[in-house]
């Protein structure tokens, strides 16, 4: 009924501007503390190899008129911890470096997701490029609603992501997510949505920002002369985990002309430090064997994490 639309409504802007109140009151407090300790906290999940990884750079969110820059702080929360989970990059948290902002007024309203003109947004990627950033990270919260049906409480949130590589200029196509939940009260509807955001962000990574390697050798074949492992040339210095997979390609020539075959993949079984992973041979073990042996160009690339 209309009455019930009104009380839903009702209800989350008394639950969102509590959130908004207690954040800005945080905020005024410790303004000037968060910062450093933030920049301790993100170094302090990045010391294995970090040296050695692409940096990437999470800008503020913006967020579609009526939806509550609330939600649009969670939804970044969790991609930050997302690709610090993930640990193929550095992380650096746009909001917490002040220097990349024109001014104090700009810094302030980027904390809040307000937009900059089109000069301070191309002044601030320079910025970001010099302080060692390769990737860039802007989010948009398109939507953050919340309902009732038949006693309980449904979220529904919608945002999407756009990288930008700062060294070669090339930007990624915007790339969706839905985050949905249901509880009896807004808090545990909101808890459930959130749930899903960490599996979805690695998957994310593991897509979005692939990275090449090298077959650096062949272990030992089995009894049967067949060979089922082998080492690349990858390790923690790319946050590489056991069940982590790989597709291997072959170069080879055509009337003059390069082109390129996928000859199998595989899997990660064990991580021996920063540049060495061992892995198990999932698929064209005899064509990736055949290869190497014969001294043949080979490019491994990155995949998504195996399921299995």
């Amino acid at each position: 009924s209309e009455k019930g639309k009104r009380l839903v409504s009702f209800e989350w802007e008394v639950h969102h501007e509590k959130t908004l109140k207690m954040i800005r009151s945080l905020f005024r407090k410790a303004v000037f503390v968060l910062a450093p300790l933030s920049c301790f906290a993100l170094s302090a999940q990045q010391r294995d190899g970090q040296t050695d990884r692409d940096a990437v750079v999470i800008d503020y969110f913006f967020t579609a008129r009526g939806v509550s820059p609330a939600y649009a702080e969670r939804v970044r929360s969790g991609v930050v911890e997302g690709f610090l989970r993930r640990g193929r990059h550095r992380v650096i948290d746009a909001r917490m470096v002040r220097e990349l902002y024109l001014e104090e007024g700009i810094w302030m309203n980027a904390l809040w997701g307000q937009r900059e003109t089109a000069w301070q947004q191309d002044l601030r990627k320079k910025r970001m490029g010099s302080l060692g950033g390769r990737f860039l990270l802007v989010g948009y919260v398109s939507r953050a609603e919340l309902s009732r049906r038949e006693g309980s409480r449904e979220v529904d949130i919608v945002f999407s992501l756009t990288s930008y590589d700062l060294a070669s200029g090339e930007v990624s196509d915007a790339q969706e997510f839905r985050l949905t939940g249901s509880g009896r009260t807004a808090g545990e509807a909101e808890q459930e949505a959130f749930e899903s955001l960490p599996a979805k962000m690695e998957y994310y990574i593991d897509t979005q920002f692939r990275f090449e390697t090298c077959v650096l050798q062949l272990e030992a074949p089995d009894a049967k002369g067949r060979y089922k492992e082998l080492y690349l040339g990858c390790g923690t210095s790319q946050g590489v985990r056991s069940g982590d997979r790989f597709l291997v390609y072959q170069w080879y020539e055509v009337a003059g002309r390069e082109a390129v075959r996928l000859l199998g993949k595989v899997r990660v079984r064990q991580v021996f430090g920063p540049q060495i992973a061992r892995c198990s041979i999932s698929n064209g073990a005899e064509e990736i064997a055949r290869a190497f042996l014969q001294g043949d160009s080979l490019q491994v690339v990155s995949d998504t994490r195996a399921l299995f």
